[in-house]
């Protein structure tokens, strides 16, 4: 269970090349028609280590995600904040 609104939740997201193409968003498979940023973190200040890509990708409809590969763990997350 999350603790806050602002807390990651897990995503399926398909690549292509290590490349996210399409994302389950909102109960829908969403062709990603642009990446619009991306930037990486590895970090280990936290209680364990963090090695995650972000990306803020534009979704066909329009609408823009914000999601991270985390890389310690191979899984997806969608981050809830607007880009």
């Amino acid at each position: 269970m999350r603790s806050s609104p602002f807390d990651p939740e897990p995503i399926d997201v398909y690549t292509t090349d290590g490349l996210p193409v399409r994302v389950n968003f909102k109960k829908k498979i969403r062709k990603i028609r642009e990446i619009a940023d991306l930037w990486r973190i590895d970090d280990g200040w936290w209680s364990e280590p963090a090695c995650r890509i972000y990306y803020v990708l534009e979704l066909d409809g329009g609408s823009r995600v914000t999601v991270f590969h985390d890389l310690l763990h191979d899984k997806w997350y969608r981050q809830n904040w607007t880009a």
